[in-house]
């Protein structure tokens, strides 16, 4: 078999539901290592157990094959969401089903068939598994079937996400290039991970870009909205919206659990977005946006370990500063551009410039409380280097479906950016 397993869903005619949500005091998956470790769940659908009732008895074998099928459906919308795609499975490790079984019942394995056989045949043979079939007198809720499984996950590669059908990106029908920005405005800071000129979006939005190309892409972007998303599917409509305003990129929050999700459905359906993970507070969600397709990872504080995680896997971290002891230890690990976060509550663009002056190699991304009517004051400082803005996607927007206000929105800004930088930005 050569088709992915994403491919292969399609070709069977297959949909992964919702990810199932813990009932208990658990989670439903842990990474430790290169292992993937999944908790049991059951044949839910559509809210509730697609049957109850112990196999052999109120079941028979065919509706307990059918259970276990539907359980292996629940478990593999949660690998999805840990990991942002299936085609992440090196190899399912092992399988362990428990059935509710009647007194005399002794087919379990042919119960527990129904899981794998799925696997079989979406993963070929990186599905097939050690397995136990396990009988028992009754399960919560007098389900038929419960799983659990661990399976061996790939290493995480760099901005790339799981392949899901690609559209047409709209901002990219343009000029490939994004023109240079007026000099001491935007430019990159000088350092090994930052260069300064014009990078061709090609370039920027490809897995061989380097960390200097996507940042010098979102200071040659000029503002970089800030998102909270409360569903994954609104991703694409909102990729969608931002594109067409002339701003291929964004911040998704890690506020939400539709976070994870959300970044893997854009850097998968449309690879010329720039998109990144923003409130980031610790090495799993950094792990877990990485994983998911990021391409950047900002910070609402300063975090040695976040930082440190980032430097190894070469990915573009933006820790935020509020102070200059921040400023110095994010300078101390060779950082040079960082978020001034919560811009407007610290005091605005009179307090920047008194902390800035100290630093004069350090480049600014303030974000909290910018927006179009205070963008341009920004923008005006030479120490800025971008800025994130949630005013451009906010929330009653993104639930609304407004997603023509957000493109309205956007142009706004851009149109901001171009006046106050100069023409030729990549619209």
């Amino acid at each position: 078999m050569t088709a992915d397993p994403e491919t292969r869903l399609k070709e069977l005619g297959l949909e992964l539901p919702d990810p199932p949500h813990p009932v208990g005091a658990y989670a439903p998956a842990v990474i430790a290592g290169d292992l993937l470790y999944l908790s049991g769940t059951t044949c839910y659908k559509d809210g509730r157990p697609l049957f109850v009732g112990r196999v052999g008895a109120e079941l028979s074998l065919e509706e307990g094959y059918s259970a276990a099928r539907q359980t292996m459906l629940n478990l593999l919308a949660v690998i999805r969401a840990e990991l942002g795609s299936l085609n992440r499975v090196e190899q399912v490790v092992r399988v362990t089903g428990y059935v509710n079984s009647a007194a005399e019942f002794d087919q379990q394995p042919s119960v527990i068939n129904g899981a794998s056989d799925l696997l079989e045949a979406l993963f070929g043979e990186r599905g097939r598994h050690a397995r136990t079939s396990i009988g028992v007198s009754t399960l919560p809720g007098h389900i038929p079937v419960e799983i659990e499984m661990v399976v061996k996950i790939r290493p995480v590669t760099r901005g790339r996400a799981a392949p899901r059908p690609r559209k047409e990106p709209l901002a990219a029908r343009g000029s490939s290039t994004l023109p240079g920005l007026v000099a001491g405005r935007g430019q990159a800071p000088e350092s090994s991970s930052c260069l300064a000129g014009a990078v061709p979006l090609a370039q920027v939005r490809s897995q061989g870009a380097t960390m200097s190309d996507v940042i010098q892409a979102l200071g040659q972007l000029g503002v970089v909205p800030v998102v909270k998303v409360e569903r994954a599917d609104q991703a694409e409509k909102l990729a969608e919206a931002l594109q067409a305003g002339g701003l291929p990129c964004a911040e998704i929050t890690f506020r939400t659990a539709a976070a994870e999700q959300a970044i893997a459905r854009i850097a998968s359906a449309y690879p010329n977005m720039i998109v990144g993970a923003g409130t980031v507070i610790n090495v799993e969600q950094a792990e877990r946006a990485a994983g998911a397709g990021a391409r950047f990872i900002v910070s609402p504080g300063y975090d040695d370990n976040v930082v440190d995680w980032c430097q190894a896997h070469k990915i573009p971290s933006m820790p935020g500063v509020a102070t200059p002891t921040e400023i110095l230890m994010a300078l101390g690990k060779g950082i040079n551009l960082v978020k001034f976060f919560p811009a407007e509550a610290l005091g605005g663009v009179p307090v920047l410039e008194a902390i800035a002056a100290a630093f004069p190699g350090v480049r600014f991304v303030p974000t909290g409380g910018i927006t179009a009517q205070n963008l341009a004051a920004y923008l005006k400082l030479a120490m800025v280097f971008a800025c994130g803005g949630s005013w451009l996607v906010a929330g009653k927007f993104l639930n609304a479906g407004a997603f023509g206000e957000i493109t309205r929105l956007t142009r706004e800004a851009v149109e901001i950016v171009r006046s106050e930088r100069g023409p030729g930005v990549s619209r």
